[in-house]
């Protein structure tokens, strides 16, 4: 017996194959259902009215654009992280990703106005990569189709339930959007049991200042 494997390595190792094939559904399907809560909180706002730079464009419509110029630089990043990534190093890249993608979300509350978009270009360039690292997991395998169909209905589900949780957040808290975003991520990294409750309502006070930041900014 290697002592160096996990209880639930050594459980898989034992256990028929349909159970590892659902054991690796369910956690694929639950890391990338967990990267909407630090990729889509921005968008339970509607930002009614506002546009980018006095431009006919919407200002939503260019956070959601600068976001998918980062998402998608980072999937050509991706090709060659991901395929140079070894397996000891998965996890730790993995959760650096997202931790860089909250990071962004602090910026987000800290930019003024227009100048956000700079904030979510950063966001969506770590998350980028989060799908290629969970296939990382799956691929290779016999029952690889299977593992990501499953991995795949994060998609349909993810960013929905992600925007409606924020919106639950707005009516609670009756905090202005730009502070919005990093409390999302702290709450569910609350309720995820990552993070304690104490620094939760360190992030949620942070968020609810920084709210105010742009303005205070324009006063001065």
């Amino acid at each position: 017996m290697n002592l160096n494997k996990s209880r639930i390595t050594r459980w898989l190792e034992r256990s028929p194959t349909w159970v590892l094939t659902l054991y690796a559904v369910c956690t694929s399907f639950a890391v990338y259902f967990c990267m909407y809560a630090f990729r889509k909180p921005f968008s339970a706002a509607t930002y009614e009215g506002l546009k980018f730079f006095g431009s006919e464009v919407d200002l939503k419509t260019a956070f959601v654009i600068s976001q998918l110029f980062g998402y998608a630089l980072s999937k050509y990043i991706g090709i060659k992280v991901c395929s140079e990534m070894t397996r000891g190093r998965r996890l730790w890249t993995l959760a650096g990703l997202i931790l860089a993608a909250e990071a962004a979300l602090v910026l987000f509350g800290v930019l003024p106005g227009e100048w956000k978009f700079v904030a979510l270009f950063f966001n969506g360039l770590p998350l980028g990569m989060v799908w290629g690292m969970v296939v990382l997991y799956l691929e290779g395998r016999q029952t690889s189709e299977l593992l990501l169909a499953g991995l795949s209905c994060s998609f349909i589900l993810g960013s929905g339930m992600v925007k409606n949780d924020r919106l639950g957040l707005v009516a609670a808290f009756g905090i202005m959007i730009s502070g919005l975003a990093l409390m999302g991520g702290s709450t569910f990294l609350l309720d995820a049991g990552k993070m304690k409750g104490d620094a939760c309502m360190v992030c949620v006070r942070l968020g609810v200042d920084l709210a105010y930041v742009p303005f205070i900014l324009k006063m001065v």
